[in-house]
């Protein structure tokens, strides 16, 4: 129990509290690109999408797309 309360000082609850306000809001930035639907290039509105094409990429398609750049920014140092 002791080292419980070690733990969890009140510092360390904030900074946790923080780092999940951060996570929600990053979640809910990328569900906006990922719900875009394929006429949001055309209505003008915020899309993801390759160039030079201009497709939007939504969707599953999108999650793989991401989880591709982020396995190759854990490989390169």
């Amino acid at each position: 129990m002791a080292r419980y309360h070690a733990a969890v000082r009140p510092t360390v609850i904030l900074a946790l509290i923080t780092e999940i306000k951060l996570l929600r809001k990053n979640a809910e930035r990328y569900l906006v690109l990922r719900q875009a639907d394929f006429d949001t290039i055309h209505n003008g509105g915020l899309f993801a999408g390759l160039t030079p094409d201009n497709i939007v990429i939504n969707g599953s398609d999108l999650d793989e797309r991401v989880d591709a750049v982020l396995a190759l920014r854990k490989v390169t140092p």
